[in-house]
């Protein structure tokens, strides 16, 4: 409860006052205005309560801000995922393509050199062998040069269910031809460079 003394000389030139009424100690000679809260405790309850809601409200908008903005967060997050996604698959594609090139441009190399091989030596016996090796490594080649490298991962799957053995089979003799074949043209080129 604030008193403030309703009295004329209160506030006004020390000098004619005294010292009891500067202290405010004096008996005023009028009333006092005394200023208390309209409706006491009640009013305070009020005021208190909106203060809960007008929290609880502020709370709750903060709460559907914060979801709001998390939200907006993981849509982002979720779309620069996708983006990073298909930018490394479709880098991964491009270094694929170039690598599937590479080995066309090889085996067509080693088609060219196998076929030499087979025409600089007529009375050879492998002759007819190195010809077919020749022939296919070129189709390899061209169908290589024609066809993405997804199109051949899923052709090679394919036979390796459709049969199993055969294309394990074909695995090891691939492995082991390649194997000799790049021993043969090495020992050809150096050969051919010696001559």
């Amino acid at each position: 409860m604030t008193t403030v003394p309703n009295n004329p000389n209160y506030g006004a030139d020390p000098a004619g006052a005294t010292e009891a009424s500067l202290l405010g100690t004096a008996e005023p000679t009028s009333s006092y205005y005394t200023s208390t809260s309209a409706g006491g405790s009640g009013e305070e309850t009020s005021t208190a309560g909106r203060a809960k809601d007008a929290a609880s409200s502020a709370a709750s908008g903060v709460a559907r801000s914060a979801k709001h903005e998390a939200s907006h967060v993981m849509s982002d997050v979720a779309n620069q995922s996708r983006r990073v996604f298909n930018d490394a698959k479709q880098k991964t594609n491009e270094q694929l393509e170039g690598q599937q090139k590479q080995w066309s441009q090889r085996l067509g190399d080693v088609s060219r050199d196998l076929r030499q091989m087979a025409n600089s030596r007529p009375d050879s016996p492998a002759r007819t062998l190195v010809s077919q090796l020749a022939e296919r490594s070129s189709t390899l080649a061209v169908y290589l040069s024609d066809h993405r490298p997804q199109e051949v991962i899923d052709e090679v799957q394919a036979f390796a269910r459709r049969r199993p053995g055969s294309f394990l089979v074909a695995m090891a003799a691939a492995g082991f031809v390649a194997g000799r074949l790049g021993k043969s043209v090495t020992t050809a080129r150096e050969e051919g460079d010696g001559a």
